[in-house]
């Protein structure tokens, strides 16, 4: 005779949770500007879009792709040997007319750099004040003018504020100032766009500029993405 045996429920086995991997991340350069209207992060599909508007406040938009550190430093190189064939013989002519002494006569090399180095800041300053007048009128001039410098008119960028447009002649100023100064404090204004993930130096953060591919812009809006 058979006995049923009384039924009983299955014992539940745990089995461990899938373990959730986290998001690739995105490379600095990959990720997408914020809305230059209302600083919602935005996602960069909408660079493909015909007529892109931000999701958050409607406000219009225009793709664009920032200029790379590559080539904003070819356009400051040029923009160097502009100033180094133009500006530095008057500077030059301006230092014989005035009877300006060298800052280490008769060294060379290396005892000259350490010379120049000991010098204090004011008696630079002096000393740079011709070559760094006429670099600042040059690039307030060229920016406020047409919104780009002959270096950087040759490399194809331009500057634009967060909507789009060239810089006033305030903004051009300003800009220019905080350009002098960064490059001045050991090059540490430009060399921030190597950082950047919308490719901006200092004196770009201090002004709301941005340094775009020329041929990216089209119409005033505003900038979606980096290149």
């Amino acid at each position: 005779m058979s006995i049923e045996q009384p039924a009983t429920d299955p014992v539940a086995t745990p089995i461990a949770a899938p373990v959730e991997r986290a998001p690739k991340r995105v490379p600095i350069r990959r990720r997408p500007m914020p809305c230059p209207h209302c600083d919602a992060e935005l996602d960069r599909e909408l660079a493909a879009a015909a007529s892109a508007a931000c999701p958050h406040c409607s406000g219009p938009l225009l793709p664009v792709e920032v200029a790379g550190f590559w080539r904003r430093c070819a356009a400051g190189l040029v923009d160097l040997a502009l100033l180094t064939v133009t500006a530095g013989p008057i500077a030059w002519g301006l230092h014989r007319l005035i009877g300006s002494v060298s800052l280490a006569p008769g060294a060379r090399g290396l005892d000259f750099a350490l010379t120049v180095f000991a010098t204090d800041l004011s008696t630079l300053l002096l000393r740079a004040g011709p070559i760094l007048v006429l670099a600042g009128l040059y690039l307030m001039i060229s920016v406020a003018w047409s919104g780009r410098t002959l270096g950087q008119r040759l490399v194809s960028v331009r500057i634009v504020d967060r909507h789009g447009q060239p810089p006033s002649v305030l903004i051009a100023g300003l800009r220019t100032l905080a350009q002098l100064a960064g490059t001045l404090a050991a090059a540490l204004g430009p060399a921030w766009i190597a950082f950047s993930s919308e490719r901006r130096a200092i004196h770009d953060l201090v002004s709301g500029t941005y340094v775009v591919r020329a041929a990216k812009v089209i119409r005033a809006a505003g900038v979606v993405r980096s290149a």
